[in-house]
């Protein structure tokens, strides 16, 4: 396939036609990915052209030699690139060096973009810098399927489960930190409401509600846990959801029979960039149930303790506003783990978390996976693909930043044996850590806010020291490459990114699923690349995104594809633009004279099976429902909603003309 682009140059427009057939990964052409890897270069060249200086038109040359160097080994260039990536963004302090930009990095004279870099060393504009970090970062998410990878993912998990099993934890730390996580409020005085995950689950059955519904058997453990072990809490376990009858669609599949043993976990591969791949679990659909159930019960108890000042499950933009804050004044420092999901140990879970945590904890986790060697037994606590993982992360990092602020707060050195700290001692220091950024002159006697959501921690940088050797005691392992920390003017948190207080988030490539037949998931994140885009005034780069969606034949009967353009505040999907007209020139059309209106026919995104309404999937609605009418303060960012994603499927429907 080839992808036409009209490029400005010095001298006019240039022409330059990508041939997916000519692009070679590695030593090796790009036959599996060869749709999705051609639009990822042709839109890369086009991304040349949409620098911020204006007057650098650049010479056609400056594109032929980019492109052959894309065809030459595309892997290599991505990966350089990135790092250049990282080097251009660590190298930049607060003070120090003569230029604001940091030292020289040599290598940038080897890349397309050493003219806008240039400007950048010389005045430091932020508006460059944010263009320069896209560009060398633009494939850093590109996904790529090459079972290479699976390989060496499949070694990394077990390299961490080898390191989880020899982990030797000191008594008095983790006296200490059971100390602070006791400060959480019981479990089962919060309601169980469970329900069904977004996605696959270790059963062959897909994302439908109605296929896990028939899923959920009977499970020894689980009902010990939930509803044996609780029923005599004072006659109130079933208004608190701890009954078959009140937390299971179907009740009476909740009965003993011969096959009783929980089915294992699933170790499954999915694709992250040209580099690695990323190890994931898929639960059986009764764990995944249950587990979500948990999920708001830890979420509704830690929303209730003091950890509800560092923890937001449902929401990233705390720890976003603690990295623009540490960007400009270096107060505090983001930290970034490598895979965290997968270095949580049980051993840990079962030393420090409460009574009534452990209780729903572990029986919500699978102990057996079944990978490419046979079951395995898990010494880590639950992988990414439990519901339970996300919220363990966050309270055992905000418990580990508290216990170094103690450390830090008593003069205590972690290389020396720490002596016991006492509930008066942990709440003075939870007293001393502010609830939002403070100023200098109040830095002396206060600490700066803790921010943790998932593995990315933002934490006063007088402790970082200490938070960094008490994560490696507890078996993790700290990212120094996606950590910044002391003069460092660049933070980077929750997916946003930061410059002396400016943000400079970049534009990732992000397009999946890119065949030659059209499908929902590639027209869904390819207009979501378009509309970004346009937020960052890369024109060429939305234009040619644009001109490659419509003119994609989907099938045969269709010429173009019949994406609408919507307004840049509308809700809808479509193209955002800030046109005052929308053209939407190319949809068919026709007059509803029943309601009396011009209408478009229009491609949308629908749900990729109908829902069967089934007895039981009525109950289930009714119960998400109910759950979301608990709550005293209804918060749109917490509440569960109703239906359940079922994927994506593309769709015609008709919608009203302006």
């Amino acid at each position: 396939m080839l992808h036409d682009l009209r490029l400005p140059t010095d001298r006019g427009e240039f022409h330059l036609s990508v041939d997916s057939r000519a692009i070679r990964i590695g030593n090796a052409l790009s036959s599996v990915n060869e749709q999705g890897v051609a639009l990822f270069a042709a839109a890369w060249i086009a991304l040349l052209s949409d620098s911020p200086i204006t007057s650098s038109a650049r010479p056609s040359r400056a594109y032929r030699q980019f492109y052959t160097r894309l065809t030459t080994d595309l892997r290599s260039t991505v990966l350089s690139f990135s790092e250049l990536a990282h080097e251009l963004s660590a190298c930049s302090t607060l003070m120090g060096p003569d230029s604001p930009s940091g030292d020289w990095i040599e290598r940038m004279k080897d890349t397309p973009v050493f003219f806008e870099y240039v400007r950048y060393y010389s005045s430091g504009d932020p508006v460059v810098f944010r263009y320069l970090y896209t560009f060398l970062s633009f494939g850093k998410k590109l996904e790529y399927d090459d079972p290479e990878f699976h390989k060496v993912a499949f070694r990394d998990w077990q390299e961490v489960e080898r390191r989880l099993g020899g982990l030797v934890f000191d008594e008095t730390h983790i006296s200490n930190l059971r100390l602070i996580l006791s400060t959480l409020p019981k479990l089962n005085d919060y309601p169980f409401w469970p329900k069904h995950g977004p996605g696959n689950v270790a059963e062959p059955i897909g994302r439908s509600p109605i296929a896990k519904h028939y899923c959920i058997a009977y499970d020894r453990l689980l009902d010990r846990a939930f509803f044996t072990g609780l029923l005599a809490n004072f006659g109130l376990s079933k208004e608190a959801g701890f009954s078959p009858d009140a937390s299971l669609p179907d009740p009476s599949a909740w009965t003993i029979t011969e096959e009783t043993d929980r089915p294992p976990s699933e170790l499954r591969f999915a694709r992250k960039n040209l580099k690695v791949a990323r190890s994931v679990c898929s639960e059986p659909a009764r764990l995944m149930y249950f587990q979500e159930g948990v999920f708001a019960m830890m979420d509704g108890a830690t929303c209730d303790s003091p950890f509800k000042r560092f923890i937001h499950l449902r929401d990233q933009s705390y720890n976003q506003e603690l990295a623009r804050f540490g960007s400009f004044t270096a107060a505090i420092d983001t930290l970034d783990l490598s895979a965290a999901s997968d270095s949580v140990s049980v051993e840990l879970i079962r030393l420090v978390f409460p009574t009534s945590w452990k209780i729903f904890m572990l029986a919500t986790r699978n102990p057996i996976v079944n990978t490419a060697d046979g079951l395995k037994t898990l010494n880590k606590f639950a992988p990414m693909g439990s519901a339970v993982c996300f919220p363990t992360q966050c309270l055992i990092f905000s418990a580990i930043c508290v216990y170094a602020h103690c450390l830090h707060h008593f003069g205590w050195h972690v290389t020396e044996r720490p002596v016991p700290l006492t509930m008066s001692n942990v709440r003075d220091v939870l007293w001393r850590i502010s609830d939002s950024p403070i100023t200098h002159r109040k830095m002396a006697t206060r600490y700066q806010p803790i921010g943790v959501y998932g593995d990315d921690i933002c934490c006063d940088s007088r402790v970082t020291y200490i938070v960094k050797a008490l994560l490696v005691h507890f078996g993790f392992e700290v990212n120094e490459r996606k950590s910044f920390t002391g003069s460092q003017n660049f933070r980077e948190s929750c997916g946003k990114f930061y410059l002396s207080g400016e943000d400079v988030t970049p534009l990732f490539y992000r397009i999946k699923d890119v065949r030659r037949t059209l499908r929902a998931g590639q027209i869904y994140s390819q207009v979501c690349l378009i509309n970004e885009c346009l937020e960052h005034n890369f024109r060429t780069t939305r234009s040619f995104l644009i001109y490659s969606l419509m003119k994609w034949h989907r099938r045969k009967k269709f010429r173009q594809l019949a994406v609408p353009f919507v307004y840049y505040d509308s809700t809808e999907f479509g193209i955002k633009t800030y046109a005052w007209r929308r053209d939407n020139s190319h949809l068919r059309h026709r007059n509803n004279h029943k309601l009396q209106r011009r209408e478009y026919r229009v491609l949308s995104i629908l749900p990729s099976e109908n829902i069967e309404n089934t007895s039981v999937h009525e109950k289930y609605l009714m119960m998400r429902w109910w759950a979301t009418r608990q709550r005293e303060v209804v918060d749109p960012k917490r509440v569960v909603a109703h239906g359940v994603p079922l994927g994506m499927r593309l769709g015609w429907r008709w919608t009203l003309a302006e």
